[in-house]
């Protein structure tokens, strides 16, 4: 009879186990810890597998960045030195100019002192180092008018060794003007 009453206690305390024992406390217990352990363990590996992803996801990120950074330090080394040709070739026509303007009036006052001029060639045909930077860092277009530059110059040149009065500062000055513009254009 206690069994009984014992039972029928149970029952009502626990509506779902019809044993006659009663519910074990301890399957209760370790199914418990079984599904916390579980929970804590998915849960951890979940988090692994996401923060594993997120590095990967980082370092692509950091890649690409430093990539990009190199490209744009690439390109602003190139521009630097484009612009530095530019100036240099600059400076040089117009050195070129006063020297070719200081021959053809050495010329119409002297016209003995050819053969001094024949020793050496027009500055722009000299200096190989800044036409080796043009046609390394300038724009075709910009390659395209140093060569006519240098090409006119050999050609005011040569009146002056033939004992004539150059003619063709215009044009000179005109491809001067016109490589200055282009080369603003193209650093801006």
């Amino acid at each position: 009879m206690r069994k009984r009453a014992l039972a029928s206690r149970l029952a009502a305390r626990h509506p779902g186990d019809m044993s006659a024992e009663g519910p074990s406390r301890y399957g209760v217990a370790a199914a418990g810890i079984a599904a916390t352990a579980l929970v804590g363990i998915a849960g951890t590996v979940g988090s692994w597998l996401i923060a594993r992803d997120d590095r990967a996801s980082q370092r692509t990120l950091a890649n690409e960045e430093r990539a990009s950074q190199r490209l744009v330090a690439h390109e602003q080394r190139v521009y630097d030195r484009r612009a530095a040709a530019y100036v240099d070739a600059l400076v040089l026509m117009d050195r070129q100019r006063d020297e070719l303007l200081d021959i053809a009036r050495r010329v119409a006052r002297h016209p003995e002192a050819r053969p001094e001029l024949g020793n050496e060639r027009p500055l722009l045909a000299r200096d190989r180092t800044v036409y080796a930077r043009i046609r390394t860092y300038g724009s075709q277009s910009i390659v395209s008018l140093y060569v006519d530059l240098r090409v006119s110059a050999l050609q005011l040149w040569s009146q002056a060794l033939a004992n004539s009065i150059p003619s063709g500062f215009g044009r000179f000055r005109s491809l001067e003007n016109r490589f200055a513009r282009i080369a603003g254009r193209e650093l801006r």
